[in-house]
């Protein structure tokens, strides 16, 4: 499928956590290192193209200073605006 960036919930996570991350000022680099990952591994995970282990999305809510009510919000958007 032409465009494809990954099943449907797994990329609004993903888009959910690029916004928070940026909003924490971080680059995927400095948040990788943080989290104890390669950027290419938080590159796929905000793509929505691979899962995100329990204990790497706790550690990436804690560094996003995220509402861990909103990491599922279904009411976000989930269509990147850029």
């Amino acid at each position: 499928m032409e465009g494809y960036r990954g099943e449907p919930l797994r990329r609004a996570l993903g888009l959910r956590l690029k916004h928070a991350r940026r909003a924490a000022g971080l680059t995927q680099a400095q948040a990788a290192a943080a989290i104890g990952t390669t950027r290419t591994n938080l590159t796929m995970w905000e793509l929505g193209y691979h899962d995100i282990g329990y204990s790497r999305l706790i550690r990436m809510v804690v560094l996003y200073r995220m509402d861990p009510a909103t990491v599922f919000d279904t009411d976000l958007p989930d269509r990147e605006s850029e």
